[in-house]
Formats: C-alpha cells, sequence, structure tokens
C-alpha cells in the first residue's frame, strides 16, 4: 500500500476526512516558487471580492517554496479541539498541517473551498500583538478573507484543518 493510501486509510478509519468536498478524500496541490507578492496577488486575484487582512501582509515571514504536488486532505475531528490537541492527533496519524504558503495557494486553486467552509493551516505561527497567531482562509459576509487566530484557541466542532502526508 502506498504511504498516501495508508494514510487516507488510517484517516477514514477515525472518519476523520472531510469529503464534502467535491466528493474527494485529497485535493491535488502543484505549488510554485511564489514570491509573497505574487502569491496574494493571485491569491486577490482567484475570487472577486477577496480581502486580505493588513497586517498578515505587512508581518507573516514567508519563505519561497520549491516546486512540489502536494495530495492535500481535508481533516475534521467532529469536537471541540485545542490547536495543540489537534496538532498531537496529526502527528500520530502521519499527517501534518499545511503551511502559510501553501495555504494561500491552496485558496488561490480551490476558491470555492473556502467559500463552504473555513480552513486552516496549523503549520505556522507567528507573533501578533503579543499573541502567537496561526492562519487560516475564513469566509465572512461572502468575502474570503485571509486570516489568523490565536495560537491558544480552541476550535469547534466544525472546523476543517488542511494536512498532507508526512
Amino acid at each position: 500500500m502506498s504511504p498516501l493510501n495508508s494514510t487516507l486509510a488510517r484517516l477514514r478509519e477515525r472518519r476523520y476526512i472531510d469529503t464534502s468536498f467535491e466528493d474527494r478524500e485529497t485535493h491535488p496541490l502543484i505549488i510554485r516558487s511564489l514570491t509573497k507578492k505574487k502569491a496574494l496577488d493571485e491569491y486577490r486575484e482567484s475570487g472577486g471580492k477577496t480581502w486580505v487582512l493588513d497586517e498578515i501582509v505587512k508581518k507573516m515571514p514567508y519563505i519561497i517554496l520549491s516546486p512540489t504536488e502536494l495530495h492535500v486532505i481535508i481533516m475534521k475531528f467532529d469536537r471541540h479541539i485545542k490547536i495543540y490537541e489537534a496538532l498531537a492527533e496529526m502527528s500520530a496519524l502521519g499527517v501534518r498541517p499545511l503551511i502559510y504558503e501553501e495555504l494561500i495557494q491552496y485558496g488561490t486553486t480551490y476558491p470555492s473551498h473556502q467559500k463552504k467552509n473555513s480552513l486552516i493551516a496549523l503549520g505556522s505561527k507567528y507573533s501578533m500583538d503579543g499573541y502567537q497567531q496561526t492562519p487560516l482562509l475564513e469566509r465572512h459576509d461572502g468575502k474570503r478573507v485571509l486570516f489568523v487566530v490565536r495560537s491558544h484557541h480552541t476550535f469547534r466542532t466544525g472546523s476543517r484543518f488542511l494536512v498532507v502526508p508526512k
């Protein structure tokens, strides 16, 4: 069994995969080497009324990624969960959360997914206003928003996390 298939089997067994996005378990994502400006410009252009939190644009560190293909899985826990609990569970299941740079490209590639549900990338954190923050793709008043949440946050039952096999 391939590493991807064995990861999917573990997540299926726990009922952690959300297939309500196009009835698919994985969503291919071709990562491109983009500057922060180019990635954010493409994100803004990917869905009409898209707004990006200015504080993120100014302060969130950004790295240019090497090109690669990812098989993104939308994971759900169906319970309230703290960030550290979600990260521990992900690690034990052989997945890692998307990082900020991957999150932006995911939002550009799959804008309709963000319109359906907020999508969280626990793989990046940064400090803003004295608090650790983690990025997410939020939907607010019909707009797609690149936003942050404090890292001590407890996510609700409906939260969706973007992960890839380790």
